[in-house]
């Protein structure tokens, strides 16, 4: 039993992953935690967690910060119905070295405070459109940071 299945189960549904992918380039879900008709499915759980199955098998020491922030990004620029960048905004913490989500949504309000030249306390309310073209523009810029770090 995977991690995520194991702490849905011991805690009678009320924490787990819900979903992961662990290096071994398959994508393992609770189907009980999701809505398979859902975005946050289609976007949170298959595109996010396939971007980290493709960059685990692309770049073998990438780190945890790493994958979430590409991972977040991939979320940015697909989702259209949820306001995934305002979840980023809450969930940005530089203070802790061992938080690899909040690392990786801190690294993405910085990127957007200086993409759109505001604050992160106006980053709420941008349009989708405009959401998913800075997303597209930092997920290109990290994808050229790759190729050269771990060439």
């Amino acid at each position: 039993m995977g991690i995520e299945r194991w702490l849905d189960y011991i805690s009678f549904g009320e924490t787990g992953t819900g979903g992961c992918s662990n290096g071994d380039s398959r994508i393992h879900c609770v189907k009980a935690a999701w809505n398979l008709e859902s975005e946050d499915f289609r976007v949170s759980l298959l595109k996010h967690e396939a971007q980290h199955a493709m960059d685990q098998a692309r770049y073998k020491d990438i780190t945890n910060k790493e994958l979430e922030y590409r991972a977040k990004l991939v979320e940015l620029i697909y989702s259209k119905e949820r306001r995934m960048l305002e979840r980023f905004v809450s969930q940005a913490d530089a203070t802790r070295a061992d938080n690899g989500h909040g690392l990786s949504a801190e690294h993405i309000v910085r990127g957007f405070e200086i993409c759109l030249k505001k604050d992160r306390g106006r980053l709420a309310g941008l349009p989708i459109e405009t959401v998913q073209t800075v997303a597209r523009s930092l997920f290109a810029e990290s994808c050229k940071e790759m190729a050269a770090k771990y060439r």
